[in-house]
């Protein structure tokens, strides 16, 4: 496992973004991994994420992958059950995200499931705005998620550096997101913890939904309790806050559908155009 200089990580990034190849693995190595790995894990995650996640779907077909087959860079995160990490695959050079997760840590707090049903539902999500699982592996310690990189990181913490959001970047970060979220309801994936920490920034400005963990594959319409209230010292148009009211609405046929959302005034008049002029994007 060799060090990744965090000096190159923005430029392989872009080559990352532009670049159509994603990276191949190396079976042999993680054959061997799993060989020492418990079998009744093993046949957890098969059983419960499928062979297609954990082989890493969609990178040159059903591959192993272990640490080994990655140089680590930088830390991007640090999260409860382990950390991020800018990583590049040796031999496509492809940058990624690296999600190391501490086995012990998830079997104290009992979210084992939680992890492979993550597993489950991102690894078969395709949506230009959410952040793409293009696969797993484990060891004895720990288990790894191989994530897209978004360059620019949580849309929190962009939000910090910025204070506000003007009217255009935050109605093309809503018609983003609204989209998103359409298509994983039309999969009957339900996110449950949508905040600007789990939402990511690429290095395009692209918005993108992360963190599955308490994802379900479950159908729902409902919003049990609405307490809506404008801060008074925020600048908010009057456009802004009629669309934000009937977003959140508390019964279903008066609500705004989200695939409805792209032609309210308010967004058509301050979101990206080019957003605009792509339609509601499905499949990436």
């Amino acid at each position: 496992m060799q060090p990744l200089k965090a000096s190159n990580a923005q430029k392989l990034a872009a080559g990352a973004a532009a670049s159509s190849k994603p990276p191949v693995g190396n079976s042999s190595k993680a054959r061997q991994q799993e060989n020492t790995s418990d079998p009744s894990e093993q046949q957890a995650l098969r059983q419960d994420a499928g062979e297609a996640a954990g082989t890493s779907a969609g990178l040159g077909g059903k591959r192993r992958w272990c640490i080994d087959d990655f140089d680590i860079g930088k830390p991007l995160g640090k999260g409860k059950f382990g950390n991020v990490y800018l990583a590049r695959e040796k031999q496509s050079k492809f940058i990624v995200a690296l999600k190391v997760l501490f086995k012990s840590q998830l079997q104290q707090s009992n979210v084992e499931h939680q992890l492979r049903r993550e597993i489950e539902i991102q690894a078969h999500l395709r949506h230009p705005n959410i952040l793409r699982l293009y696969g797993y592996f484990y060891d004895k310690e720990k288990v790894y998620l191989i994530l897209e990189y978004a360059a620019r990181g949580e849309l929190y913490k962009e939000l910090v550096r910025c204070n506000t959001f003007d009217e255009a970047k935050s109605a093309t970060y809503i018609l983003s997101l609204a989209r998103a979220l359409h298509y994983c309801h039309t999969k009957h994936v339900i996110h449950r913890d949508i905040k600007p920490e789990n939402l990511l920034v690429g290095l395009n400005g692209e918005l993108k939904i992360s963190d599955f963990g308490w994802s379900v594959h479950a159908p729902s319409n409902r919003i049990v309790r609405v307490d809506l209230k404008f801060p008074e010292k925020a600048v908010v148009s009057a456009e802004a806050k009629a669309f934000i009211r009937r977003l959140l609405t508390k019964d279903a046929e008066d609500r705004l559908s989200l695939l409805d959302v792209e032609d309210d005034p308010w967004i058509q008049a301050n979101a990206d155009p080019e957003l605009l002029g792509r339609g509601s994007s499905g499949a990436a």
